[in-house]
């Protein structure tokens, strides 16, 4: 590795820890004013189960904290790339390095290798960290709204991936149990009884156990209904932080299930992120020599909004119209600011 590029390094994770200290910083000041409202009934939640409301709101702020870090990632790359480059144009620094034949791409490169290292941090907080603490984070994120208990009693009719329908009387996310539960089977004419369904989580998803004495024992259970976890409505909100791997057997289970592909889609999808949004905005940053910090700030917050709102968009879209393939949404927005920094990218030469 040149000097050169052991010192753009040293740039850019000054820059790029800043900007994540700021990103992330402003995030929590933001969602803790615009929660105080909510602050006397989270005293009281956090209160029954042995905790002040600082120590709630830390546990709540820590458990969600990789969340905010994979939101924010892509985006903090980006920013802290500008910055790096703007540093050294400000600094009359670029002038040597290209007069001696280094060209704006082999100068370039050791942030994109940064980036793509980065990523693969991230990739790792979304694939594992996230989906590990995400049950935890459903019941701080009750107790933060006022809810002191893990218990869930408005729930509608449950069904599984065979057609069989449940009706329970409350689910209970501390001890991962279905309780007072009916069954009603497809192809059967007698409703069956269960005092509770316990979860258990496994390496391949996990499986219901009914209670001793039940109208079905494990195995029999096992061989009619496939139901899970994030079937029961609470739980969808564990679903959407599964991991890659869980979301794509559970979209495989519910063929057709437009929601589930799209959610495992945008797991494929997110790695490339913070490289095509560097594609792209570095040649246009390069560009403009001469301008100030502000001006490649606002430049690439409005590249970092229009792509976060494509995102949305395709979301959307993938997961509600059947107009577009859920694969294809989840990467037409990095298939579009990919060709288009590669476009810039020749322009630049």
């Amino acid at each position: 590795m040149k000097r050169c590029d052991r010192y753009l390094l040293r740039l850019f994770a000054w820059s790029l820890g800043a900007t994540t200290l700021f990103l992330v910083g402003l995030y929590l000041i933001l969602h803790f004013l615009s929660h105080l409202k909510h602050h006397e009934d989270a005293r009281e939640s956090f209160a029954a189960v042995g905790m002040g409301l600082a120590e709630g709101l830390c546990r709540y702020y820590w458990l969600h904290l990789p969340e905010i870090l994979v939101l924010f990632g892509p985006y903090a790359l980006l920013f802290a790339a500008m910055f790096t480059l703007h540093h050294l144009e400000q600094g009359n620094e670029l002038i040597p390095i290209r007069a001696v034949g280094v060209s704006r791409r082999r100068l370039t490169l050791p942030l994109y290798l940064a980036a793509a290292l980065v990523s693969l941090g991230l990739v790792a907080l979304k694939e594992v960290v996230i989906p590990g603490q995400a049950r935890d984070m459903v019941i701080v994120s009750r107790q933060m709204r006022g809810k002191s208990d893990a218990v869930q009693d408005d729930l509608d009719l449950l069904a599984d991936g065979r057609g069989n329908v449940f009706h329970a009387r409350r689910w209970d996310a501390g001890t991962l149990r279905l309780e007072d539960v009916t069954l009603l089977p497809r192809e059967a004419t007698r409703p069956l009884r269960f005092e509770f369904l316990e979860w258990f989580d496994e390496e391949d998803g996990g499986r219901f156990v009914p209670a001793p004495g039940s109208d079905l024992d494990e195995a029999a259970f096992a061989a009619l209904s496939d139901l899970e976890a994030q079937d029961v409505g609470e739980e969808n909100r564990v679903l959407r932080r599964s991991s890659w791997f869980r979301l794509r057997r559970l979209a495989l289970r519910a063929d057709g299930d437009r929601r589930l592909a799209m959610l495992a889609a945008e797991h494929l999808a997110y790695p490339f992120s913070a490289i095509v949004l560097m594609l792209m905005g570095i040649p246009l940053v390069m560009r403009r020599r001469g301008t100030n910090v502000f001006a490649g700030l606002l430049l690439c917050l409005a590249l970092s909004l229009g792509f976060f709102a494509m995102n949305l968009l395709m979301s959307r879209l993938g997961a509600q119209s059947p107009l577009i393939a859920p694969d294809l949404a989840a990467f037409l927005p990095v298939f579009l600011v990919g060709a288009i920094g590669l476009l810039l990218q020749d322009l630049g030469r």
